[in-house]
């Protein structure tokens, strides 16, 4: 079973709101390809969104 390492998510409007609780930003490359490769991500997701991460422990 794989462990779960981190929480990702796009966001075009509460980046601040993710960040205030323990985000970070991060590239769109960063993101992981299963991630990329989506549907969603390539057609509907706005080129202006911001990429963001928290890590797991």
């Amino acid at each position: 079973m794989a462990k779960l390492r981190g929480l990702h998510l796009l966001t075009t409007t509460a980046r601040h709101f993710f960040g205030a609780l323990g985000y970070d930003e991060l590239e769109h490359w960063g993101l992981p390809e299963s991630i990329r490769e989506t549907e969603q991500y390539r057609v509907l997701c706005p080129r202006t969104a911001v990429a963001m991460m928290k890590r797991l422990r």
